[in-house]
This record gives structure tokens, C-alpha cells and sequence, in this order.
């Protein structure tokens, strides 16, 4: 009932104050990249072929934009804009306690971490108006229940289900691939566990990569014409540039010039200094209990090597590939489900 009630407040309050944000300087950016998509899909226009940003995943805009011909009125576009933004992420923090709950944690230990999600305030303010980011939050935390949901029940429809997730959620953005990396690191964790045989291990793989990269290549119309080219040139991360500046410790710094883990420091000013003492504390605890203990090769202990293993993936992938990253931490909001995953453990 409490966990009812809380989902029911959390929606009543979206209805309440989605129309108190104001258009982010992605909007009319992601518009259009949605119109010369959706032209080149339906035939209309190569326009895409040639865009400078056709890179970025257009599927949410997409959809959006679809919806805009119900609106006359350009205000009630943007709202009708951000109230399917905030909707798609409430859907997502319902997968995120339904994930805490495949987890094995009681009804109410999944209720506080998803109120921890909610009630982030970076998190909270991006879900209203943040067109990029925040859809991308969401699809990753759907990855993760997916994920949870083959560990648990290694089953190949969950393998495939995870599979079209994690080929959606490198459409939403790039860094998409860490779940790739995370799924990867998990199955060699189970194959070492002994869930599966060397044999079973290759095939699950193959049928997950197989899925994975189609999902990528029909729901990312860049691939389309030019599918190998394109895809190697999209993985590179070399067509996401920027031309702005950064601010800093009082000082503004160009793209090239910003400090390799500014956004750290952006993401730990923002946290209750209690939480992130938690995080230290229990991913140093689990670790040790994972590596040093007796657990490492315990299915049982599935959800601990989870979050560990989802800390140093995203840590490796982000200290070898040294992607830009500005704003703040927008673009490493899909890190705090992650986060949350250790602390609540």
C-alpha cells in the first residue's frame, strides 16, 4: 500500500510541476534531428545521410515529434514534450523498484532506493526538461532489469529480451555500450561460476550480440545505407564534438581543455556527503566479500557481483575512452542506478 501510494503522489506531483520548466538548449536541436530522421525513414529526404549530427540516436524525438501534430499552440508542443519525457522516466523508476525487488530486497529497503532515485535533484529537475540524458536514464535502467532478470533466470527469451535492450540503449546514446561491457563481464562471471558450460557460454553470447546489433542497425536509420562505415565511425565516438565552454572552479575552459573528471566532481557536490560515504564504504565491504571471501563464484551472490563489476566496467570504459563530457554530469546520469545498486546492497 505505502509503495502504491507513493508512485501515486510521485505522478500527481509530475502533473503538478512539469509545466514550471522552461525549453532546454537540446529542444529545438532534437526536433530537428527527429524531422530529418523520420524524412529519410519515410522516403522523403537523404538529408540524413549527409546531417553533421546523424550519429545521435533519433528514436525518442522520434516519437515526440510524432505527437506534435495534436498541438497547435508552440507552448503546448514543449509541454506536451516534457510531460512524455517525465512519464517515460516515472515508467523507468517503476522498473527500477521492480528491479529491486527481483533483487530480493524487502518491499520498503526497494521503496527507499527508489525514492533515492526520484528525489535526486539533478535527476529530478533533467526528467521534466532534459530531452537527451534523461530518456537515455531511463532505457538504461530498463538494461538493467533486464539483465537482472536473465541472471536470475537464465532463460534465452530473457536472453533475448536483454539482448533488444541493450541494442535500444546504444540507439538512446553511446555510452550505451557500457551495458554491453557489463553483460560481457557478467557472462564470464557465469561461465567461471559454472552456470554455463564453454560451449553454452559462446552460443549465449553469439545469440546476444547477433540481437544486439540488429536492434542497433534497425532502430539507428544512419546504419542503413552505409551500415559498416557508419557504424565504425559512430563507435569512435568521433562525430560527438562540442564548441562550448565548460565552467570550472571559476574558470571556463574549452572542450579540449576540460579537466578529465570535472563531472565527478559535479556529481559528488550534488549527493549528500552520507551517501557517498556509503558508497565507499559498501563497495570496499562487497569487494572485499566478493574477491577476497568465498562468494566470488556463487550464483547466489549474483546481485553483489552485479554492482561491482557495473562500478569498474563504467570506471575502465570511461579512464581508457576519455569522453567528453560537459554540463555538469548529464551525460553520466545513467551512472547513478548504478551507484545505488552499491549503496543499497
Amino acid at each position: 500500500m505505502l509503495t502504491v501510494l507513493f508512485f501515486v503522489c510521485y505522478f500527481l506531483v509530475g502533473l503538478a510541476v512539469y509545466r514550471d520548466y522552461g525549453v532546454s538548449i537540446d529542444e529545438t536541436a532534437q526536433v530537428n534531428k527527429a524531422r530529418i530522421t523520420l524524412n529519410y525513414v519515410f522516403g522523403r529526404s537523404d538529408e540524413l545521410l549527409t546531417y553533421a549530427d546523424r550519429h545521435y540516436g533519433a528514436l525518442f524525438p522520434s516519437l515526440l515529434l510524432l505527437g506534435n501534430n495534436f498541438f497547435q499552440d508552440s507552448q503546448e508542443i514543449f509541454f506536451y514534450r516534457h510531460f512524455v519525457t517525465f512519464l517515460f522516466f516515472y515508467l523507468s523508476v517503476i522498473v527500477f523498484y521492480k528491479m529491486m525487488r527481483k533483487l530480493e530486497y524487502s518491499r520498503r529497503f526497494s521503496l527507499l532506493g527508489t525514492m533515492l532515485l526520484v528525489f535526486q535533484p539533478t535527476i529530478f529537475a533533467h526528467s521534466f526538461y532534459n530531452p537527451k540524458d534523461i530518456p537515455f536514464l531511463a532505457i538504461f535502467i530498463v538494461s538493467m532489469y533486464s539483465l537482472v532478470r536473465f541472471l536470475k533466470k537464465q532463460t534465452i527469451p530473457n536472453l533475448i529480451l536483454h539482448a533488444v535492450v541493450s541494442g535500444l540503449v546504444v540507439v538512446f546514446r553511446l555510452p550505451g555500450i557500457v551495458m554491453w561491457a557489463i553483460t560481457a563481464a557478467m557472462f564470464l562471471w557465469l561461465y567461471l561460476a559454472r552456470s554455463f558450460t564453454f560451449v553454452g557460454t559462446v552460443l549465449r553470447g553469439l545469440l546476444y550480440v547477433g540481437i544486439t546489433f540488429l536492434t542497433l542497425y534497425i532502430f539507428l536509420p544512419t546504419l542503413w545505407a552505409h551500415p559498416i562505415s557508419e557504424f565504425s565511425t559512430f563507435i569512435s565516438m568521433a562525430p560527438f564534438t562540442w564548441s562550448g565552454t565548460e565552467l570550472y572552479y571559476g574558470q571556463s575552459y574549452p572542450q579540449d581543455q576540460i579537466p578529465f573528471g570535472h563531472f565527478l566532481v559535479y556529481f559528488i557536490i550534488s549527493m549528500p556527503p552520507v551517501l557517498i560515504g556509503f558508497f565507499l564504504v559498501v563497495l570496499i565491504m562487497i569487494a572485499r566479500e566478493v574477491f577476497v571471501g568465498q562468494r566470488l563464484f556463487d550464483p547466489a551472490a549474483n546481485g553483489s557481483v552485479l554492482a561491482v563489476l557495473s562500478v569498474l566496467v563504467t570506471l575502465e570504459i570511461f579512464l581508457v575512452q576519455r569522453p567528453l563530457v560537459y554540463n555538469g554530469w548529464r551525460h553520466v546520469l545513467f551512472f547513478y542506478p548504478i551507484f545505488l545498486l552499491v549503496v543499497m546492497e
